[in-house]
């Protein structure tokens, strides 16, 4: 990750914006690098990362696999009609 940051952080300053407009940017980047380095922050965005995905296909495929069980007859049933 810190080569992912510190790639971001030339990105911007290569990008030839203005001072201020880098300088707040590259502040954000480290920002973000701060917050990665926290042990649960950084569980949170594994697990935030794939969650959309896999709701949307769970419930895709729980509407495709939803079906009515057919009605079997009782017992109780059976001896009624005979």
């Amino acid at each position: 990750m810190d080569s992912y940051f510190a790639a971001q952080v030339h990105k911007v300053q290569s990008s030839g914006l203005d001072p201020a407009a880098t300088a707040s940017q590259v502040a954000a980047i480290q920002r973000s690098q701060q917050l990665y380095q926290n042990p649960l922050v950084n569980m949170a965005y594994t697990f935030m990362e794939p969650l959309p995905v896999g709701l949307v296909i769970t419930l895709i495929s729980a509407a495709i696999l939803r079906r009515k069980a057919p009605v079997e007859p009782t017992a109780a049933s059976a001896v009624m009609t005979t």
